[in-house]
């Protein structure tokens, strides 16, 4: 399991507790975030671009407690960028690679 480098947008907080898997991903990519957020505290979305910047369509396959699990299995192959959208504002940029 490869391990990413998470950069936060406005915050100076350490996320180091966030993690990505499989990467690459297939069907589904998990994002586990245990010790992120208080039990109050959730995500309000993700979005994942493109390396061209286009928004892709994915959908969230379950999100519970610290666990988020997106299908990303009609993603076409390649490097994608998501955002983890916080509700007080911070944003949680990840990669990942997608293949077949």
């Amino acid at each position: 399991m490869a391990s990413e480098k998470i950069i936060i947008l406005g915050s100076d907080k350490n996320y180091n507790d966030l993690i990505i898997y499989p990467n690459p991903a297939y069907d589904l990519l998990t994002i586990s975030f245990p010790t992120l957020f208080k039990k109050s505290y959730e995500p309000t979305g993700v979005i994942v671009y493109d390396l061209s910047g286009q928004a892709q369509n994915i959908s969230i396959s379950s999100m519970e407690d610290s666990t988020l699990i997106l299908n990303v299995k009609n993603l076409a192959n390649g490097i994608y960028l998501g955002k983890l959208l916080g509700e007080q504002g911070d944003q949680f940029v990840f990669r990942f690679s997608k293949e077949w």
